[in-house]
């Protein structure tokens, strides 16, 4: 799998008998899709001529692209984490190598939709700025980018909580499962605010 593939043929490969692409792929990709969609909401919103960062088209194109990259980068980490469950363990040394590549691995697996969470954030917070005062056509298209958003997020915390195992440092798993629980927690809150900003007053605007 790599960027030039189409769709299809990502789906094909989610499909396939395969351990990657796999959910941690997939809540990336949610995450991703859920920026394009703030993206085309700030396109139709904003003044052409504002190039303020953050909430504008740009600020969702950036942070997309690099949730798009976290597709590849969990793929990536989980096949070496793979690899490291398959070293020998016939002899001690060989035992040590492959903890500490199983070690190595496990953290590299929950460090990259650690990464993934805080972006989901990023993205959640500038559709939550953008739905203040954004073009009221694009509703249900700014309110599904949150939810995408938000249900990649969930997502991906529990790719870091599945790889937390293999970390040896008890300090280093506590650490990571405790950044990627708040960092859930405040993607969902800004879910819920989004969605209350964009159908309350969408609402009062159909009974007056």
């Amino acid at each position: 799998m790599n960027k030039t593939d189409s769709l299809e043929q990502f789906l094909q490969a989610v499909a396939a008998r395969a351990a990657t692409p796999g959910g941690g792929s997939v809540s990336a990709f949610a995450c991703s899709v859920g920026a394009a969609l703030g993206c085309m909401t700030a396109h139709f919103s904003l003044p052409k001529s504002d190039t303020t960062p953050g909430v504008m088209s740009c600020g969702f194109e950036s942070v997309g692209q690099r949730m798009l990259q976290a597709v590849f980068d969990d793929a990536a980490a989980y096949d070496l984490l793979a690899a490291a469950f398959k070293l020998p363990k016939g002899t001690e040394e060989e035992k040590a190598r492959r903890l500490s590549a199983i070690d190595a691995g496990s953290r590299a697996a929950a460090e990259v939709p650690l990464a993934g969470l805080r972006m989901a954030r990023e993205i959640l917070a500038g559709i939550a700025e953008l739905a203040e005062n954004f073009n009221k056509n694009l509703a249900t298209d700014l309110s599904v980018g949150a939810i995408m958003t938000a249900a990649g997020a969930r997502g991906l915390r529990l790719n870091v909580a599945v790889n937390l195992d293999g970390i040896a440092d008890r300090g280093e798993r506590a650490r990571l499962a405790k950044e990627a629980a708040e960092l859930e927690k405040a993607c969902l809150a800004l879910e819920k605010e989004v969605l209350a900003k964009i159908w309350v007053s969408k609402r009062k605007r159909a009974r007056s």
